[in-house]
C-alpha cells in the first residue's frame, strides 16, 4: 500500500511546531529528532523502500539537532534549513555534470512525457529557487525573531514550496504529450 510521501514529511514538522508552542526551541529539536527516525521507518513500512529526501533531512537533523541541544544554540537548527535547501540545489544543478540527465529527468522520466530540455529547464529552475529558499531562511533567521521564524517554517515554508511546486506542475503540464 503505497501512500503520500507528504503527509510524512509533514510530521516531524508538525511535532518541531508543537514542541515550540507547549516548550521551546529546544524542546522542538528534541521533538524532531525523535520523530524524524519513526517518520523515515514508517515511509520505509508502507511503502517497500526508503526515501533518499528523508535520510538525507535525518542525518542533517540528527547533526544540527544533537548541535543545538549540546551547545545549547538554536542557530544550528535553523541552519539546517538552509543547508538543506542548498544542498538540493548542488544536486540539481551539478547533476549532469557527473550523469548523462538531470535528477528531474531520472525522477520523472518514467511517470511522466515531457521533453528532456523542459525537464532540464525544471531542474535548473528548482536549483535556484532551492538557493534562494535558503537564503530567505537565512534572512528571516536573522532579522526576525525565532517565534517568527518557527511560524514561516510550519506556515511560510510550506506555502512557498506549494506555490514553487504548482508552478513546476503547470509549466510541465503545458509540454507534456501523449504517448
Amino acid at each position: 500500500m503505497k501512500s503520500n510521501k507528504t503527509l510524512y514529511d509533514l510530521f516531524p514538522v508538525v511535532v518541531f511546531f508543537i514542541g515550540y508552542l507547549f516548550g521551546d526551541i529546544y524542546t522542538a529539536t528534541a521533538g524532531l529528532i525523535i520523530a524524524t527516525p519513526i517518520q523515515v521507518l514508517a515511509y520505509r513500512y508502507f511503502n517497500g523502500t526508503f526515501d533518499n529526501t528523508q535520510l538525507i533531512t535525518m542525518v542533517l537533523i540528527f547533526i544540527f539537532g544533537a548541535a543545538t541541544l549540546i551547545f545549547h544554540n538554536p542557530l544550528f537548527i535553523q541552519w539546517k534549513v538552509t543547508i538543506l535547501y542548498w544542498l538540493f540545489a548542488v544536486i540539481l544543478l551539478g547533476s549532469h555534470l557527473f550523469t548523462p540527465k538531470c535528477v528531474m529527468e531520472y525522477m520523472l522520466a518514467d511517470k511522466i512525457n515531457v521533453p528532456a530540455p523542459i525537464l532540464k529547464r525544471a531542474n535548473y529552475a528548482w536549483g535556484l529557487f532551492f538557493i534562494w529558499f535558503g537564503c530567505l531562511n537565512l534572512y528571516i533567521v536573522y532579522h526576525y525573531s525565532q517565534k517568527v521564524w518557527v511560524y514561516f517554517k510550519m506556515f511560510g515554508a510550506m506555502g512557498v514550496l506549494l506555490i514553487a511546486s504548482l508552478i513546476f506542475a503547470m509549466y510541465v503540464s503545458r509540454h507534456m504529450t501523449q504517448e
